[in-house]
């Protein structure tokens, strides 16, 4: 049989003075967030701006080979200075050779065309000159010598001469002497056939 259960005791009521419940302060920030970025920033940035950084030129220390390549291209440099200087002066000298050539050349063309204008002259006068003189053989006045009056000099002591109607096949004697010597002369005209043997040249008279 079982004890029958005791009924439990009611609470007391609290006698102890009522308290206010109390007010929720507001969550301040969390700081380690930043705590903890700062350093990675810094080391961020340090490692951008050493790589960033332009390499630092590198110094040539100069040794004693390198300062005796240096004095060599130096006096190669006044080797090259001396030599160009030089053929300067040569081309100045080839320049003024090459002028005093060219004026010499101008010189020799005026000169060429005097002698070129000097034989035509005589060129015109030497074939005045044939035209005007009458040697051994048989001339058609008008045809082969020029009307006019003609001179032999010194002629021989057999020279002959005789002066003919053109067309008479020498049978019409116009005019004829053997002057034996001296300077004879001869008036010739159209229409006439002039022959002449052992007398020189005769020349015709201005």
């Amino acid at each position: 049989m079982t004890e029958p259960v005791p009924p439990s005791p009611e609470p007391l009521p609290d006698s102890s003075p009522e308290t206010e419940t109390p007010r929720k302060q507001p969550r301040r920030p969390r700081r380690w967030p930043w705590i903890a970025i700062a350093p990675l920033a810094l080391l961020l940035g340090t490692g951008i701006g050493l790589v960033s950084q332009p390499e630092p030129e590198k110094v040539e220390v100069p040794t004693a080979a390198t300062q005796q390549e240096k004095k060599d291209m130096s006096k190669r440099d006044e080797k090259l200075d001396r030599r160009a200087e030089t053929l300067d002066d040569r081309k100045d000298e080839l320049d003024e050779r090459e002028g005093e050539l060219d004026d010499r050349a101008n010189e020799l063309d005026e000169r060429a065309d005097d002698v070129e204008q000097q034989g035509d002259e005589l060129d015109e006068r030497l074939e005045t000159v044939e035209q005007n003189t009458i040697t051994t053989g048989t001339w058609t006045v008008g045809e082969d010598i020029e009307p006019g009056g003609y001179r032999a000099s010194d002629v021989s002591g057999d020279c002959y001469w005789e002066i003919t109607k053109a067309g008479s096949n020498g049978s019409d004697i116009v005019e004829n002497d053997i002057p034996g010597g001296g300077n004879p002369s001869v008036t010739l005209s159209d229409g006439q056939v002039f022959t002449t043997q052992r007398c020189g040249e005769w020349h015709k008279q201005e």
